[in-house]
């Protein structure tokens, strides 16, 4: 994996990794000098993942939306296509600029009815054990976050083949 193929995405509270297949390879929560809760950049097999994009693993095309730190990745697959969204917020509240340690990520579809597939891997730091997730309404909060989605829970708790890809 180069670097030059990776889109940073952050807010100043902290910042993500993300290649072109739309994982996130790199990320230390809460802050910049914690220990990564994604880490696939050093280790691909044991280091955390949290992936949302083509069913196949595809590449997709990766652009920053003007004068933002936005980061879109648009995919043309055989059943349709999507973008996904990637971004860190930083707010104004009560006169005051806040960076809350939240990663977005929106996937939209375009056209047709696309396959999406979302994996989502965390790991404890550098011990890579997997955090247990604790399954909520419309979220699963982990040790080290909350995965929040309009997505039905079962699928997201259970990993499935790039075949048998959850629609979007």
């Amino acid at each position: 994996m180069r670097l030059e193929n990776l889109g940073l995405i952050g807010n100043c509270q902290f910042s993500a990794l993300v290649s072109r297949t739309v994982e996130v390879v790199w990320c230390c929560l809460p802050r910049f000098d914690s220990e990564p809760v994604f880490s696939t950049l050093l280790d691909e097999q044991n280091g955390g993942r949290f992936t949302v994009g083509a069913p196949d693993g595809a590449e997709g095309t990766q652009r920053y939306l003007d004068n933002t730190n936005v980061l879109e990745t648009t995919f043309r697959t055989p059943s349709g296509s999507f973008r996904v969204i990637d971004f860190a917020p930083r707010l104004v509240q009560y006169e005051r600029i806040t960076c809350p340690t939240q990663l977005y990520r929106i996937v939209e579809p375009i056209e047709g009815t696309p396959q999406v597939r979302v994996l989502c891997e965390p790991r404890l730091g550098w011990s890579k054990a997997a955090p247990l997730g604790l399954p909520g309404s419309n979220h699963i909060r982990h040790a080290a976050f909350s995965a929040l989605g309009r997505y039905p829970l079962n699928q997201a708790r259970r990993p499935q083949p790039p075949s048998h890809a959850a629609r979007q």
